[in-house]
């Protein structure tokens, strides 16, 4: 009897570590890398990025500002004494951040080439960009190319995260297209339009 319990619970904890690793795989799928390919086949325009739903998928993005020393005075034991801290400054973005397209440029063509992404309203946006080197690359991903940011005039460098890329959720991509309505085109042979054209002019 204990050894079917044994077994019964191994057997659960086997099927909650298969649903656990599956639920991940799914998840993780469900988000893809914004390519030039996707943009040209799903006919994607700035104004459809702008109003898709963006996400820092793969890495933790981080900037590093200048140390701050500050100096410190006060009484202690009757004793006055001073002291020095350092005070680190980051720009951290973790996985999976929500973003929003706040500017999105486009070359001669109509290809968006460069996606400014907001990911907090005090930050500036993050540039996103298709690199000239694989513009030729239907796969070329959009790519974070910021080396420096700059708030209040102080410089932030690139730690971590740079030329990652920027990804979208497949439902959410197929939810825009979806309510996109494209002309379907009329034909001259088309005979309800010959009959429309008759009803005219008589």
């Amino acid at each position: 009897m204990k050894i079917e319990r044994k077994a019964k619970l191994i057997c659960m904890s086997k099927l909650l570590l298969i649903t656990l690793f599956l639920a991940t795989v799914i998840s993780c799928s469900s988000y893809i890398p914004l390519t030039k390919i996707l943009v040209e086949e799903k006919k994607l325009t700035s104004d459809d990025l702008k109003h898709l739903q963006f996400y820092s998928y793969e890495y933790e993005i981080k900037y590093k500002g200048a140390d701050v020393k500050k100096t410190s005075e006060g009484i202690k034991d009757g004793e006055l004494f001073s002291g020095e801290q350092i005070e680190r400054n980051f720009i951290i973005i973790p996985e999976r951040t929500a973003g929003a397209a706040f500017k999105v440029e486009t070359d001669s063509q109509g290809l968006p080439r460069t996606i400014h992404v907001l990911y907090d309203k005090e930050l500036p946006p993050f540039t996103y960009s298709l690199l000239w080197s694989t513009i030729d690359d239907p796969y070329a991903a959009y790519i974070l190319a910021d080396s420096q940011l700059t708030i209040n005039n102080d410089i932030y460098k690139n730690k971590k995260g740079l030329d990652s890329k920027l990804y979208v959720n497949k439902d959410e991509l197929k939810k825009l297209i979806e309510n996109k309505k494209f002309a379907k085109g009329v034909r001259v042979t088309d005979t309800k339009l010959r009959e429309s054209e008759e009803t005219l002019e008589d």
